[in-house]
């Protein structure tokens, strides 16, 4: 997960769309994360 966020930081000195793209993407595993850790509960 760390990666991403490196990836993400190198993109912005490059691109800015980039970023909004890979800030995107994290938030979306994020969700999918949370939303598998909840079904394992159910």
């Amino acid at each position: 997960h760390e990666r991403l966020v490196i990836d993400m930081m190198l993109s912005l000195q490059k691109d800015p769309s980039e970023v909004k793209k890979a800030a995107e993407a994290v938030i979306a595993h994020r969700d999918t994360f949370a939303a598998e850790e909840v079904d394992d509960e159910g």
